[in-house]
């Protein structure tokens, strides 16, 4: 067991127990790690199969945030060290076995508690939001960033951005667009708000539940809970809700590239001065990111749509490979993370100029031999 990943069981009433699993690394805010990943999921399945264990709780021993992200750092170099290797031996490795544990908790038989606190985006998305019970705080902040480093909203994003409100989940997965707690609430991306000074009182109510042995109870001891500290409906209407029908204007239309003209003009028309910083960054993300990303998101909600959650996952494996094959994602994190130079060299200069047999390539069947289902 990896340092950075802590567990627990608490004991609670009725001879029960609660299982707690704390992300512990917050020098990267806990980027997740291959050994990170293989801590958590053989956890998962032993209290899984407990029948004392009641719940799982999970959350973060930092203040600044649940997870950042994947730990791609890491994959750059394997990608480097092993360039001419298809497919990238860590690249499978990794991708397979976190999106294995992201769907594992979308099919958890009992309830999985996330305290999606600070930073939660690109893989601690993957880690929250297939959760039962899905807490933010006033002070969270969740964005799929991928646009900017050449990859595409994966850990299921295919699947959760098809949710949210109409042209919301385009919106967000072209432009890494950020969001606070109020915005996850109304996309669907999480349940509770709670003050983040709760965490330990709710531990504690947690602990003094009266527990059932079947899993309907239980949610409902949960849900009970969780309510009753809810101050969502206190806080004013995030960037999404409020920019809605401007968002629905323009991701509305027969191609990505009317509609990534329509965000782009969008910049100098703003009018919410208010919420003009939010808005411009957005697009600026989508002006300045990787053109192929762009088209890759547009296709993977359109292919997407009507696909089960494990062929999605088993979708976003492929497209994730075809990624590390080709050059824009590694491009992406050279600038991003390595050279830090934040001018990736795209193989494309714009939106319009990708062909459409780039993109289909990204959709051809890459050879993982993994069964996620």
């Amino acid at each position: 067991m990896t340092d950075k990943i802590l567990t627990e069981e608490i004991q609670a009433t009725n001879g029960k127990r609660i299982g707690v699993i704390t992300l512990n690394d917050p020098r990267t805010i806990n980027a997740l790690s291959l050994e990170m990943i293989r801590a958590i999921y053989p956890c998962l399945l032993s209290w899984q199969q407990d029948q004392d264990l009641v719940a799982v709780f999970l959350h973060s021993s930092s203040e600044r945030g649940l997870c950042s992200g994947g730990n791609i750092r890491q994959l750059y170099d394997s990608m480097i060290s092993d360039d001419a290797v298809t497919p990238n031996p860590m690249a499978l490795e990794f991708f397979s076995e976190e999106y294995q544990l992201d769907q594992l908790i979308h099919n958890y038989e009992k309830p999985i508690i996330v305290w999606g606190h600070g930073i939660v985006m690109g893989g601690g998305v993957g880690l929250m939001v297939g959760a039962s019970h899905r807490i933010v705080t006033p002070e969270s902040t969740l964005a799929m960033p991928e646009i900017g480093i050449g990859l595409f909203p994966d850990v299921g994003g295919s699947w959760f951005l098809n949710r949210m409100p109409e042209g919301c989940g385009l919106f967000v997965g072209l432009t890494g667009a950020r969001m606070q707690g109020t915005d996850a609430l109304f996309s669907g991306l999480a349940d509770y708000m709670l003050a983040h000074g709760d965490k330990a009182r709710i531990l504690k109510e947690l602990e003094d539940s009266p527990w059932q042995s079947d899993f309907a109870t239980n949610h409902k001891i949960i849900a009970n809970i969780l309510n009753n500290a809810d101050i969502g409906t206190t806080l004013a209407p995030g960037n999404l809700q409020i920019h809605l029908t401007q968002i629905q204007q323009l991701t509305h239309g027969s191609s990505l590239v009317k509609i990534a003209d329509k965000l782009l003009q969008s910049r100098s028309e703003t009018k919410n001065n208010a919420d003009k910083n939010w808005w411009h960054s957005a697009i600026d993300a989508l002006e300045n990111g990787c053109p192929a990303t762009a088209h890759l998101v547009y296709q993977q909600l359109q292919r997407g749509r009507e696909k089960t959650l494990a062929e999605i996952f088993e979708m976003e494996l492929n497209m994730v490979m075809q990624c590390v094959a080709h050059p824009d994602f590694r491009e992406g994190v050279r600038a991003l993370l390595v050279d830090k130079d934040k001018n990736p060299n795209w193989q494309h200069s714009s939106i319009a100029d990708v062909p459409d047999e780039w993109i289909d390539e990204h959709f051809e069947p890459f050879d993982t031999t993994q069964n996620l289902s």
